[in-house]
């Protein structure tokens, strides 16, 4: 459990810096107005919905570290094609990809925790997983300013 919590500390992080600074990036690399922006981020709270359901069954077959696993690879394909957009509708499918990874991730975190806490001492261990994503909030955006340059992570620090 103990080195489950650390890796999801650092993959969280990771994801935390993203949901950051999605909104930034589309406003300011791709044009995205207020209305679109908005648009975005209702359309990805609804793909992470269903990318939590959609996943709680691949998670059935697969078991909870490798339904993890996929679902950073998917985060990585996010990122790249994210990366290689140079239109709004490429963005978008990185932005829904963010979504349905961002939904399967925290339900296979979730899932993971239970399985692996014993039953008396659940709400402990549930505790710490908490601990821990709320520790990611701060470290993601934090790192991704400090690399940045100092004055960015001073603005990306208050925003986790």
């Amino acid at each position: 459990m103990a080195r489950f919590l650390l890796c999801l500390t650092f993959y969280q992080a990771g994801i935390q810096a993203v949901i950051v600074l999605a909104a930034i990036y589309a406003t300011q690399a791709m044009h995205f107005g207020t209305r679109e922006t908005i648009m975005m981020v209702l359309v990805v709270n609804v793909t992470a919905a269903v990318g939590a359901f959609l996943f709680g069954h691949v998670q059935d077959q697969l078991g909870h570290v490798r339904t993890i696993a996929l679902t950073l690879c998917g985060w990585l394909l996010m990122v790249a094609i994210a990366y290689y957009a140079d239109t709004p509708g490429k963005f978008w499918l990185a932005a829904n990809l963010a979504g349905l990874c961002l939904g399967a991730s925290q339900s296979a975190g979730r899932a993971l925790v239970g399985y692996l806490s014993p039953p008396q001492h659940h709400a402990e261990f549930f505790g710490l997983w908490g601990l821990a994503v709320k520790l990611s909030s701060m470290l993601g955006p934090l790192t991704y300013g400090l690399a940045s340059g100092f004055r960015a992570g001073i603005i990306a620090f208050p925003c986790s």
